[in-house]
C-alpha cells in the first residue's frame, strides 16, 4: 500500500516571505478510487466530513489573520 495525504493543511512562507496556509483533501468522489473496501470508504468519508467542517474554519481565521498581517492591518482577534 503506499501513502497519501487524506487532509492536508499547512503554513508556509512563499519565495516572497509572505505568509499563507493551505488546506487540501481527497476529493469525495475520489475515495472509491482509493478504497477499494465499502468499511474503509465509510470511514474515510466521515473522516474527511469531520475534519474538514473543523479545518475550513480554522483556515479562514488564519487566512484572515494572515492577510492583515501580510497587508500591515491590524491584528484580528
Amino acid at each position: 500500500m503506499r501513502e497519501g495525504n487524506v487532509v492536508g493543511f499547512r503554513i508556509y512562507f512563499d519565495g516572497k516571505g509572505v505568509l499563507g496556509s493551505e488546506l487540501s483533501r481527497l476529493p469525495s468522489e475520489d475515495v472509491h478510487k482509493v478504497f477499494k473496501d465499502q468499511h474503509d470508504q465509510r470511514i474515510i468519508n466521515k473522516i474527511l466530513d469531520v475534519a474538514m467542517r473543523n479545518f475550513e474554519d480554522l483556515h479562514e481565521r488564519i487566512e484572515a489573520e494572515l492577510d492583515a498581517i501580510n497587508h500591515g492591518g491590524h491584528e484580528q482577534s
